[in-house]
C-alpha cells in the first residue's frame, strides 16, 4: 500500500527511476576485463542501464570488472 509523501520524503511504492524499464528474459555472455566469458540473464533494461543476473558463483563471491 502506498503512503503519501511527508516532509520531502518519497512515498513507498512511488517510481523514482528516470527511465521506464522494460522486462525481458535474455540469456547472455558478458566479457570481463580478465578475458573470461560470464553467463548471465538480462532481466530488464532501460536507456540508463540494465539488470544482469550472473550465474557464475565465483564472480559473485570474488567480483569482476566488466
Amino acid at each position: 500500500m502506498s503512503q503519501t509523501a511527508v516532509e520531502g520524503h518519497i512515498s513507498q511504492g512511488e517510481e523514482r527511476r528516470t527511465y521506464q524499464r522494460y522486462a525481458v528474459d535474455l540469456n547472455a555472455l558478458v566479457s570481463s576485463s580478465e578475458k573470461r566469458w560470464l553467463k548471465c540473464n538480462i532481466r530488464d533494461y532501460c536507456l540508463g542501464g540494465m539488470l544482469a543476473v550472473f550465474a557464475d558463483e565465483d564472480m559473485a563471491q570474488q567480483g569482476a570488472d566488466l
